[in-house]
């Protein structure tokens, strides 16, 4: 049982996520990355069951296409597990997506593309955005069984480099 991200692209992702955790006040979310998930790869990033809970996601490769939407937070280069609220001088803001989990769900692999074809597009897809909103939102939701993060594996973010 898990929570994955399934690389159908053509270039090697980054990906941060973010999931409950009432340890982190006043919003109670972590956020953790990066995961590189290379072409055709599936990457499992949190253990136990999904079922009921909310996650939140972003993604980019080296082409410039982002997996972004309007849960706007802070984020560092290098590997990283902060509360949701927590940045730093040479963080950069990005918009995470958001997605709830129905109460039935043990496992979910969330499948990333850069092209949805109906021939080949099979169970959840994400398409990269187009732009982010300007509006921002505070990420919400509540637990659902316990499960834990699978901090193992993260790396640098090699195609983001910090402000001067």
């Amino acid at each position: 049982m898990g929570f994955s991200f399934r690389n159908a692209t053509n270039a090697p992702l980054f990906i941060s996520f973010g999931y409950f955790n009432l340890l982190c006040r006043p919003t109670t979310f972590v956020k953790t990355g990066w995961y590189r998930v290379d072409p055709g790869q599936t990457r499992q990033v949190w253990s136990g069951f999904v079922g009921g809970q909310t996650f939140y996601y972003y993604a980019e490769d080296a082409f410039g296409r982002r997996w972004a939407g309007q849960f706007f937070t802070q984020v560092p280069s290098t590997p990283y597990r902060w509360c949701w609220d927590t940045g730093c001088s040479t963080c950069r803001t990005v918009g995470f997506r958001g997605i709830r989990l129905g109460l039935l769900v043990a496992n979910f692999t969330l499948t990333l593309t850069a092209i949805r074809s109906a021939r080949n597009a099979s169970g959840p897809v994400a398409l990269p955005s187009k732009g982010i909103s300007s509006l921002r939102k505070i990420p919400t939701g509540k637990p659902g069984k316990v499960g834990r993060p699978l901090l193992g594996g993260r790396t640098s973010n090699r195609f983001w480099l910090p402000p001067k």
